[in-house]
C-alpha cells in the first residue's frame, strides 16, 4: 500500500501534526506538519480539526518498535489534492524522498561525538579572552 491515496478521519491534532485514520488501516497514520500543506504550517489546528476527511498519500511504512506487528504510517497531505484526491506527485519523486529521510532520521546511538575543542580553545583577537 506503499505510495497509494487513500481518504481518512482527522482523529487527533498534535503540535508537529495529525493523526489520521485512513479508511481500510487497523493503524492510524501521522501526517507531519511538514506534509500538510504547500505552504509553511504553524499550528496544524489551523489546515484541520479533528473529524475532518481528507485525502493521504502513504509515503512510509515501518515496523513499529513499541508495538509488535504493528506498522508506522507516514503520510502526506500536500502530495494529494484535497478537492478530490487526485495523486499530485505520481512519479512518487517526493513520496520516495519522504520515505527514504523517515528510514535515515531514526538515528542510532553509535553517532561520532562531536568536539568542541576547536570552539572552546580561541582566543578573542579584540579583547585576548579565552573561551
Amino acid at each position: 500500500n506503499l505510495f497509494t491515496v487513500h481518504q481518512g478521519n482527522v482523529v487527533s491534532i498534535r503540535d508537529f501534526g495529525a493523526f489520521v485514520k485512513l479508511d481500510g488501516f487497523y493503524s492510524h497514520g501521522l501526517v507531519h506538519i511538514s506534509q500538510m500543506a504547500k505552504w509553511k504550517v504553524d499550528n496544524p489546528a489551523d489546515v484541520v480539526s479533528v473529524g475532518d476527511r481528507v485525502w493521504c498519500k502513504v509515503v512510509a511504512c515501518e515496523d513499529d518498535p513499541n508495538k509488535e506487528g504493528k506498522k508506522k504510517l507516514s503520510l502526506s497531505m500536500k502530495l494529494v489534492s484535497q478537492d478530490d484526491g487526485e495523486d499530485l506527485d505520481r512519479q512518487n519523486i517526493e513520496a520516495e524522498e519522504l520515505q527514504n529521510r523517515a528510514r535515515y532520521s531514526g538515528g542510532s546511538n553509535d553517532n561520532k561525538r562531536i568536539e568542541l575543542g576547536a570552539i572552546y580553545n580561541v582566543t578573542c583577537s579584540k579583547c585576548g579572552g579565552h573561551g
